[in-house]
């Protein structure tokens, strides 16, 4: 009996199937694993919702966004608002909402070797801070100090609504977001080098996901917004 291999041209064609076939399926395999990053991102800021509202319950107020030891405090907020920068740090009891490392030589993705991570929602997650990092949540802006580098913290909250109670009309809300975490808006979003508001603006509402951000709201239900 004669054996029969396969000839350049059959292996050409196979080849040529196998990588027709390799294109359909890894965009669908992307796909799929993007969309479970954006929901474990959702899983992370669904328990940091349910946090703040115990916080809350056992301090009486939704968590401030960063304490500040005095002289710094300004009676209001609390996110040290008098301070010439946002990221100033105050001395070594600052404390910010999630476990952030702001003394002299950090920067919002690096922390210095040995730091214990400590947040004022920190005991109400189990004090499990990966809870406060988004899966994908690196620094992607090109010309960035930091680009490539995963921050300390993946989200930002608004410092407003620090202090005051539910009962009030006041709500606690966190999104995915870059540089510090803490953020008003977009026309006060701070970063570590002059950049142009486009940049900025992509930074504070970074389409992470397949071109979604993922936002806790104030009733602490999770959604996916395009940021344009």
């Amino acid at each position: 009996m004669i054996r029969r291999g396969f000839t350049l041209l059959e292996l050409v064609v196979v080849l040529g199937i196998l990588a027709f076939l390799a294109a359909l399926f890894f965009p669908a395999v992307q796909m799929v694993r993007s969309s479970a990053l954006r929901m474990s991102c959702a899983s992370n800021l669904r328990q940091i919702g349910l946090a703040a509202v115990m916080y809350e319950d056992v301090h009486g107020v939704i968590p401030y966004a960063r304490l500040c030891p005095a002289p710094w405090r300004d009676g209001k907020d609390l996110y040290c608002s008098t301070l010439p920068s946002p990221n100033t740090w105050t001395g070594p009891n600052e404390i910010w909402w999630a476990p952030y490392d702001n003394r002299p030589g950090t920067d919002p993705t690096r922390a210095l070797p040995g730091y214990v991570p400590q947040g004022l929602l920190l005991p109400f997650v189990e004090n499990n801070p990966h809870l406060f990092q988004c899966p994908v949540g690196s620094d992607t802006t090109l010309g960035s100090p930091t680009f490539g580098q995963s921050f300390q913290v993946g989200y930002a909250t608004n410092p407003a609504s620090g202090g005051h109670r539910r009962i009030e009309g006041w709500t606690f809300t966190a999104w995915d977001h870059m540089d510090l975490p803490v953020c008003a808006s977009a026309d006060v979003h701070w970063t570590e080098w002059p950049t142009d508001h486009e940049t900025v603006a992509a930074r504070h509402l970074p389409p992470r996901h397949a071109g979604v951000y993922n936002i806790l709201h104030g009733d602490d239900h999770v959604s996916a917004r395009r940021s344009d």
